[in-house]
């Protein structure tokens, strides 16, 4: 996932050990399983992150 430089549009990204979720609000998130314990934050602008499994 990469974020725009600039970030003018917003992000929300959910981990956990099952998965990893985004949205462009945290209220697309809120129905997950495991959500409460899930990890949710907003990724930087202009950074690159990535998961391996």
């Amino acid at each position: 996932m990469l974020r725009d430089p600039i970030a003018c549009k917003p992000a929300v990204l959910a981990e956990t050990d099952q998965y990893v979720a985004f949205g462009s609000e945290y209220r697309a998130l809120v129905g997950l399983p495991g959500i409460d314990n899930a990890r949710v934050w907003e990724p930087e602008p202009a950074t690159v992150y990535f998961w391996e499994r």
